[in-house]
This record gives structure tokens, sequence and C-alpha cells, in this order.
């Protein structure tokens, strides 16, 4: 199951607030810009794709919010639905709402949900050797079907600076490692994750390990209009 953001009147009050937001630049903030991701298997096999466009970008007197819709198809480019999700520029910090990660899953006809998050965060500059917050998100299901669902992520730190090659050209990126738990109905699934980001456009490229350190999937960017 794959758990994976005002209009101002005066202007002096708009400007004096969108300059608080000061989270730095690895992550998608042209409204309309479209970046294609290609998903990969263990075996290098195209699996799905994923389409992610910058909707709508909204602020307000805290903060500057991204609002994103992800368009999933299968590797032959049948759609597949659509998910939403948001982001958002606050102070010094960047953040992405960790529901992201129910991507399509409808849990409402299951029952009464509740969910807890806490946000993944990017500080406005990242440097190598630098630790980053952990995230958590949790769900829990009462009705007909009971069910809790607790993923983590956690041990996020900035290893290296890196050049990318991708289909669309090469990408200076900050490598990132992470360690994601998921826990759901007595089971526990640890894999860790790497993942580069580049500035303006955010992850370019994505590598999942098992425990065992053996890949499971990776994606990377194939198109970005």
């Amino acid at each position: 199951m794959k758990i994976r953001l005002i209009f101002i009147v005066v202007l002096g009050i708009f400007v004096s607030n969108v300059s608080a937001q000061n989270c730095g630049g690895f992550f998608l903030k042209e409204k309309g810009k479209q970046i294609t991701y290609q998903h990969f298997n263990n075996k290098n096999k195209l699996e799905s794709i994923s389409i992610l466009t910058l909707k709508e970008i909204a602020t307000t007197s805290t903060k500057v919010e991204y609002h994103f819709e992800t368009r999933l198809q299968d590797s032959k480019g049948k759609d597949n639905g659509t998910f939403n999700y948001s982001s958002w520029c606050e102070g010094d910090n960047y953040f992405i709402d960790m529901s992201k990660f129910m991507g399509s899953t409808d849990f409402s006809a299951m029952g009464e949900i509740s969910i807890e998050t806490d946000n993944l965060s990017f500080p406005s500059k990242l440097s190598v050797g630098e630790t980053l917050k952990d995230a958590s998100l949790k769900i829990v299901l009462s009705g007909p079907i009971s069910l809790s669902i607790n993923n983590v992520i956690t041990d996020r730190k900035v290893e290296a600076q890196e050049t990318v090659v991708t289909p669309v050209g090469e990408f200076k990126c900050y490598k990132i490692s992470s360690k994601s738990t998921s826990e759901n109905m007595g089971m526990k699934i640890v894999m860790k994750s790497i993942e580069w980001y580049s500035e303006n456009l955010g992850c370019i490229k994505s590598e999942t390990y098992n425990s065992n350190g053996e890949l499971e999937s990776s994606q990377i960017v194939s198109a970005i209009k």
C-alpha cells in the first residue's frame, strides 16, 4: 500500500509577507510547471508514470502555499487516476504534507478516518553532512474495517552534491538519504531511500532499497514542461 499548498489588497503588506518567506529553492515553484517521472522496478523495467503539476500558488499572512496535482499512468500511458497534495513555505523552511504518501488511496468508504502527521521539512539551504528532521504519517480507521498504519521517515542526511544525468539533461543535486519504517496490521517494513534534489525543481531521481540493501524501485525525471 502506497502511503507516497491570497490575494492581498495592500501591495506593501504583500511584499512584506512574501519577503519573510525564505525557504530556499529546492522545490517546484512555477505555476503551471509540469514534471513527468518514470518509475522502474528492481529489474529496471518501466512500471508506471506520474505527472506532477503545480496548479495553484496562494499567499497568506504567514506562508506561501503550493497546490499540486499528480496524474498516475501505467507503463503504456493509460490513466490510473489523480491525487492532490499541498506544500508550503513558512519562514526558513519548506514543508510537504505527509498525507501525499497516501497517494490516490481513498479510505473514506471504509469508515471513520483519523490522520496525524509530522510533515516533511527542508531548510532554506542544504549543507553536506547536515541532518534533517524526521517526519511521520499515522492513519487510524474505525468502522467495518479497523486499521492502523504508521509510517515514519528517519535518519535523513544530506550525503553529497552530485550531478545527475537524466533523459532531459544534467542537474546539480543534493543527495539525501533516509530510512522509512512502515507498520501495518502487525507487519513492519524498513526501507532505505536515496533522493537527489535540484534547485527550482525538487526531486530529480530516487532509489529505494530493502533491508538487505537490494534495489527495490527507482524513479527519474523524463520530461519537464
